[in-house]
């Protein structure tokens, strides 16, 4: 194993180098970009390449089709030739260009200058503010000691304190943030000296890929995204404005409507767009009252361009556009339940089917959770009738009912829905509702609006679980089926263990935490120890399952769509279930993603996962898969609001 991993070492020396050898490129009007040949390729499961590793492995006393050689948690160690499509992929992933946005950086970087609270709110910047520490009450004198008074005093230099210590922890995190927006400008100024940039990539155990640098890049927020464009242009060619335009309308919100009716949003706004390009800091600022302001003011100043090179006369396919148009999955992990389980009614609700308008899953949970409540509020309104209600003052359980109706919207079940499926807690979905009634000032006006806050969001969170639940049933039956299969890999005391259709294989590191403590003359110190003999934590094993399993499948197929992008010559970038390229090759973009998501599920990776189950663990009964739906896997290819 240990030979093996060094090895591998020099495979991912190679693919790294090669991330930084595309230095001659054509220009993006005239050619494609020069393309040498990648490391990786070399690995290709190839029958010669095969007898090589095997030569190669008689003299280690290792064999590539020994499985019984324990790795990473029992795995068999992986040669190159199992994994030369996730080298490839990360290879293709690491080659892509990028160019800083100058003149969105320097809005950006006038406007944190400024500290002006509005604007900064609205880019997702930390608040410049800090926070006021009041005054400590006197401490009580010790000869009043077990009176009325000593424990009032006591009561409230104990709030008092408790309140400078929240202050204290709030300024100190808002100063590491404030020094952290600091350090991204500082390294975008210095990039945006540079014609070109690159990202290496790295992935996490389940295959998910992230770039190294973790300061400034695309996966960063609103701000980081609107500083970065793709380094080589491509001539936008004829009708691809549109896809300009209906990025614009996704970054405004306007993103569950036709893409005609999307194109024609940025048409209708074409006044405030100019303005917003032209004039960002003294104009109207249409653009810092949208969705993702600094990515709006990027589509604006590249849909300015445009508009100006066609005002001169110039013809519009000849326009070369650098920016980065996004195609986004519908709540992909929902997205692969429904095909893991063809469940057709939740694959129409994620648009795996096509339609004339995209479903929105979660304006149909919010749909489903409102019904839940007025029905709640409907059988309180009949228990004060009937004089059931135990409560002191019916009526304000009445209004609190009713105040939580008249917040539910799709922005506010949005995250819960989005991470149900990555096995989302029920202390967590409080939480993510909670913070989102924060926002809103629910109950602000209360006595206690954080408890207020806190009750309306374990009700909110509970009743969004079980909307969830309903409109995706043969989806949650596969993921039970999933917890239960780990459930009986982790009572026999091992990790759970699989490989990706991309031949990765997959560990889950979750074992139980040991803690010592440390203690010096300055401080106590708790430090968490792994010494390789700790026993797994079998409750994170079942329940983290589903969700890595998921992420391992989704990143299977953002590597097949890379790959393929590659080949045909499509830029390519994505974080997660984002997937980016040029405007003038969306369409391409689009219809590569559809196929690699139909070849990916050509097989039953349930079944797959199954037998790579058993065949790891030969002794354990596994229970019986999934009764499947009725979807038709093909009809993703006519799904035009697959990834929109």
């Amino acid at each position: 194993a240990t030979l093996m991993r060094s090895r591998n070492k020099k495979v991912q020396k190679e693919v790294r180098d090669a991330s930084f050898s595309r230095r001659q490129h054509e220009d993006a009007v005239t050619g494609a970009p020069y393309r040498p040949s990648d490391p990786a390729r070399k690995y290709h499961a190839s029958r010669q390449q095969y007898m090589e590793d095997k030569k190669w492995a008689a003299k280690q006393d290792w064999h590539p089709d020994d499985t019984r050689t324990p790795l990473w948690g029992g795995l068999a160690a992986p040669n190159a030739c199992q994994m030369w499509q996730v080298f490839d992929a990360i290879n293709c992933i690491s080659s892509t260009r990028w160019r800083v946005n100058t003149p969105v950086l320097d809005v950006l970087e006038t406007l944190w200058k400024e500290k002006e609270m509005k604007k900064l709110e609205a880019l997702g910047f930390p608040r410049a503010e800090r926070q006021r520490m009041v005054s400590l009450p006197q401490k009580p004198p010790p000869h009043i000691r077990d009176t009325p008074e000593y424990v009032e005093m006591d009561e409230a230099r104990q709030k008092a304190m408790e309140q400078r210590r929240n202050a204290r922890q709030k300024n100190i995190q808002r100063n590491v943030e404030q020094r952290f927006v600091d350090n991204v400008f500082n390294l975008a100024k210095r990039f945006a000296k540079d014609e070109a940039i690159y990202y290496p990539h790295t992935l996490d155990f389940r295959g998910r890929a992230y770039p190294m640098h973790g300061t400034f890049n695309h996966m960063g927020s609103d701000y980081h995204r609107g500083m970065l464009m793709f380094a080589d242009g491509k001539r936008l060619g004829e009708g691809n404005r549109q896809w300009l335009c209906v990025h614009l309308a996704n970054l405004c919100g306007n993103n569950k409507i036709s893409f005609e009716d999307r194109a024609a949003f940025a048409d209708e706004h074409i006044e405030d767009i100019l303005d917003s390009a032209n004039n960002p800091l003294n104009g109207r600022r249409w653009w810092l009252e949208q969705d993702h302001p600094a990515q709006v003011l990027a589509a604006c100043m590249e849909l300015r361009d445009c508009h100006e090179w066609v005002k001169a006369g110039n013809n519009e396919a000849d326009f070369v556009s650098h920016l980065p148009v996004q195609m986004d999955g519908s709540c992909n992990g929902l997205q692969h339940y429904a095909a893991l389980a063809l469940d057709y009614d939740g694959a129409a609700s994620v648009n795996l089917i096509d339609d004339e308008k995209p479903g929105d899953v979660y304006t149909n949970v919010a749909q489903i959770l409102a019904v839940l409540v007025d029905e709640d509020i409907r059988q309180i309104k009949e228990d004060i009738k009937e004089g059931k209600v135990q409560d002191k003052d019916p009526t304000q359980q009445l209004e609190f009912f009713e105040a939580i109706r008249a917040t539910i919207d799709r922005k506010l079940v949005k995250q819960t829905v989005m991470t149900s499926v990555y096995g989302v807690t029920t202390v967590g979905a409080r939480q993510q509702v909670q913070n989102r009634l924060v926002q809103r000032d629910f109950y602000a006006h209360h006595e206690d609006p954080e408890n207020m806050q806190y009750n309306a969001a374990v009700y909110v969170s509970m009743r969004t679980l079980g909307a969830i639940k309903e409109l995706f049933t043969e989806a949650k039956s596969v993921m039970s089926w999933l917890s239960e299969c780990a459930d009986v890999v982790a009572r026999e005391g091992k990790e759970v263990c699989w490989t990706t259709p991309l031949g990765l294989p997959v560990v889950q590191p979750y074992k139980q935490s040991h803690q010592r403590q440390i203690r010096t003359k300055l401080q106590q110190l708790v430090i968490s120890v792994d010494d390789g003999t700790q026993d797994i934590d079998k409750r994170a094993q079942r329940n983290g399952f589903p969700p890595n399993f998921i992420h391992s499948v989704d990143s299977s197929h953002m590597m097949k769509t890379a790959s393929a992008c590659y080949r045909n010559n499509v830029t390519f970038a994505a974080v997660h279930d984002s997937f980016w390229t040029h405007a003038a090759t969306t369409e391409r973009m689009s219809e590569i993603l559809r196929e690699e998501f139909v070849d990916l599920y050509r097989h039953d990776l349930l079944a797959d996962l199954k037998k790579n189950l058993q065949a790891r663990n030969p002794r354990m009964m596994f229970p019986e898969m999934p009764q499947k739906g009725k979807l038709d896997i093909a009809d993703v290819r006519k799904a035009r609001f697959f990834f929109s």
